[in-house]
């Protein structure tokens, strides 16, 4: 009988060698997402293992805050609520039609034709368009005035029915608009600056403090400042915004100003005060504000992605030397980990921590994108301070 030829086993294939260490990698990733033991195996690790995962865990916090940040829109201010600009805005362009201002947007930039906004506001304070409106003042008896809200409110009502109040007309300044027509300043920030925060420039309802709702136009872009400056006084409104627009959106070159903010009607063109109008010259402005303000904001949203980037990084860091330095302890099993073991432990238990931040800011933190940053650096501190209390008491299970 021929000798039966024993079988031999064969060495695995270096394909099922690579996915098997793979799958043992993917199954101890999963492990750090709740086991700090298996964070803290890291140093048998090879040095890189925890890069791919610290560059997710940073990229998977900062989802909150990229989202807070595509999500802001400038029209908000007259889309959502107008603070009282759609008329004025639309009184203004329509004024600008009849004194033919000719302010025209070429190259990304915005030019006066013919002096045309000197000749046409260059007589009021500053070069200024004023938008007024005229309210009812009533005025209390001197005997039926009391320093507390809810008595001179009662006795309002009651004076006004009775006739006894003094009912008065007041024209006031609720927006204005500003053109470097002239060409002080350097740059529509100076011109706001110089405007908003000078002291010795009167306000033109008479205050101490600039607060008129305010558009600024100058050469390299605009700034539309809500309120600026007012008291802090909690019966004023204290609401402050200012933000910077730019003249390079597309739409705008070859414009003229009043071309781009005027609403065009099928037929007979509505009156200024009616709600058609009113709703289409609120659309045209949230456009306005929507463009001018894109190159404003993605290079915003940018910067701040870099700095919360950093904070992060700073932070994931300050954790691994927090676990070097506690763990240095003579009887502490893992005082064989060194500095970069350390460091890889934090990185392992970043990630756990960015899911739960970027979660918890979506439900809480809506478009503040703070409340992740803030999310992220409590529950990682509050892992990484657990893990060494448990160091302290022995090897820790996975």
């Amino acid at each position: 009988m021929a000798n039966k030829k024993k079988k031999q086993n064969k060495a695995p294939s270096k394909a099922k060698a690579f996915w098997g260490r793979v799958w043992y990698g993917f199954r101890y990733w999963f492990k750090t997402l709740y086991s700090n033991g298996a964070c803290l195996l890291a140093r048998e690790k090879p040095w890189w293992s925890s890069i791919p995962v610290v560059i997710l865990a940073i990229i998977i916090a900062l989802i909150p805050t990229s989202v807070a940040m595509g999500q802001m829109n400038a029209s908000s201010f007259i889309t959502n609520s107008d603070y009282g600009l759609v008329t004025p805005t639309a009184a203004f362009i329509t004024d600008m039609k009849e004194k033919n201002v000719l302010l025209h947007i070429e190259d990304n930039e915005l030019f006066d034709e013919n002096d045309s906004w000197s000749a046409a506001y260059g007589a009021n304070q500053n070069g200024a368009y004023y938008h007024t409106v005229t309210r009812d003042v009533v005025t209390l008896p001197p005997e039926e005035d009391n320093s507390s809200s809810s008595a001179s409110s009662s006795a309002l009502d009651t004076s006004v029915n009775d006739g006894n109040a003094v009912v008065e007309e007041e024209t006031i300044v609720d927006f204005a608009v500003f053109y470097d027509y002239s060409g002080l300043y350097d740059n529509v920030a100076t011109m706001y600056q110089r405007i908003v925060e000078d002291d010795t420039l009167d306000d033109p309802n008479g205050k101490e403090t600039y607060s008129v709702t305010t558009l600024f136009l100058d050469s390299d872009g605009y700034i539309l400042a809500i309120l600026p400056n007012t008291s802090t006084d909690s019966s004023t409104n204290s609401l402050s915004t200012a933000i910077r627009y730019s003249w390079d959106a597309s739409s705008y070159q070859g414009e003229y100003l009043t071309d781009l903010l005027t609403p065009t009607f099928t037929g007979e063109t509505p009156s200024l005060d009616s709600y058609e109008y009113r709703q289409a010259s609120r659309s045209l402005w949230g456009t306005f504000f929507d463009e001018g303000y894109a190159s404003t904001k993605w290079t915003a949203g940018w910067t701040n992605v870099g700095i919360l980037s950093a904070i992060i990084v700073a932070t994931i860091f300050v954790m691994g030397l927090i676990i070097f330095l506690a763990t240095r302890g003579k009887n502490n099993p893992y005082r064989p980990l060194n500095f970069w073991d350390a460091q890889q432990v934090a990185y392992f238990e970043s990630f756990t921590c960015a899911l739960i931040a970027m979660i918890l800011g979506f439900m809480f933190g809506g478009s503040n994108y703070v409340m992740s940053m803030t999310i992220f650096m409590m529950v990682i501190a509050v892992r990484v301070i657990y893990t060494i209390f448990k160091t302290m008491r022995g090897p820790i299970a996975e």
